[in-house]
């Protein structure tokens, strides 16, 4: 059903056999379902959802708002869109102007998807997230074009 989600909690931190056995199972393989991992800790601790979108939305929303670290896990082989994390050590890099950091690497990458793939980017292609912290800048684009994707990640 679209509202059902599997959950495979870790005993410790075991995050590659979780995986494994959430895409071992049939459920995965089903039409419309994603696997997400879910930070459990600084020690690099994850639990591994896989469910439809609108079942891993609602898992989402119930945490409050500092507790939502959920990102899409993407199996290798799989075609994907081009993503990018643009992340660093604000301690290390105190100096670094963040916007015009950002805007660098946007630029660089409409650029690149024009002279390489001949896809002129717009606005409405690119998804920007933040997640930047005190202490790291951090920051992801995703690139959606109609019709185009990677054959795998």
């Amino acid at each position: 059903s679209s509202s059902s989600l599997s959950v495979e909690s870790p005993e410790d931190n075991q995050a590659n056999s979780q995986r494994e056995n959430l895409v071992s199972k049939t459920v995965y393989t089903q039409v419309n379902q994603m696997m997400f991992a879910e930070e459990l800790n600084d020690k690099g601790a994850r639990r591994f959802l896989v469910g439809s979108f609108d079942a891993l939305v609602q898992h989402h929303l119930q945490k409050r708002p500092d507790e939502r670290h959920l990102y899409e896990v993407i199996l290798e082989s799989s075609p994907c869109h081009l993503y990018l994390d643009v992340e660093y050590s604000k301690i290390c890099n105190p100096l670094k102007n963040e916007d015009k950091t950002f805007e660098s690497v946007r630029s660089f990458l409409v650029r690149g998807m024009l002279d390489t793939f001949g896809i002129g980017l717009q606005s409405k292609n690119i998804l920007e997230l933040d997640s930047t912290t005190s202490a790291k800048f951090s920051k992801h684009l995703l690139v959606k074009v109609p019709g185009c994707v990677f054959q795998d990640n």
